[in-house]
């Protein structure tokens, strides 16, 4: 799913709401069997880790690690043994490309390698769904469309949901659902209006 829509819209604060965030006063969300408004911190720290993957505009890889470690972190906060942990992210990296690159800093790699990393390791856990802000924003043409094809192409093999943030049409046109927001409001969905 594409949400699209002007600056200041509410199109990340949505995104903050369903990664539990931001909390919503009203509604449900659920994630995972996870009520979203209601489940105390630690449950929504579990989801998070267990039940979604996040890929962000510029990657947001941690810069004292290499890309091996960065992707297989989020195993290794669930407790699996970090040679098994990196045995399955490089296998994940090899996926989009860039197994080469591993012992690579964040810093020594390109924009669209980093971002694969990203997606990378968004996908690690097996998550239900992922939560993607501006995943190709920062991405020249070539990377944007080969890290939107392989983030398409692995949720769907996988079975996860991608949620999307974007404002480029190109990527929202690729999604299976579109949803525009204006003002704070879902205006079309094929449904009515709703408001955060």
């Amino acid at each position: 799913m594409a949400i699209t829509g002007p600056s200041g819209c509410g199109k990340s604060t949505l995104l903050l709401a369903l990664a539990g965030i931001i909390r919503p006063d009203q509604g449900e969300i659920r994630i995972a069997g996870t009520n979203v408004r209601t489940a105390d911190d630690d449950a929504i720290c579990v989801m998070r880790r267990d039940a979604m993957g996040f890929v962000f505009q510029l990657g947001e890889l941690i810069a004292e690690l290499t890309l091996l470690e960065n992707v297989a972190i989020p195993l290794e906060l669930k407790g699996v043994r970090r040679h098994e942990a990196r045995r399955r992210a490089r296998s994940h990296m090899k996926e989009l490309g860039i197994e080469e690159l591993g012992n690579r800093f964040p810093g020594e790699v390109s924009g669209g390698q980093s971002q694969r990393a990203a997606v990378a390791r968004a996908l690690m856990n097996d998550p239900v769904v992922v939560l993607a802000d501006e995943p190709t924003g920062a991405l020249d043409g070539d990377n944007a469309r080969r890290v939107l094809d392989q983030l398409l192409t692995m949720t769907a093999i996988r079975g996860t949901s991608l949620v999307m943030v974007t404002h480029d049409q190109n990527v929202a046109v690729a999604a299976d659902r579109q949803i525009h927001m204006a003002d704070g409001c879902v205006r079309s969905d094929g449904l009515a209006a709703k408001c955060l």
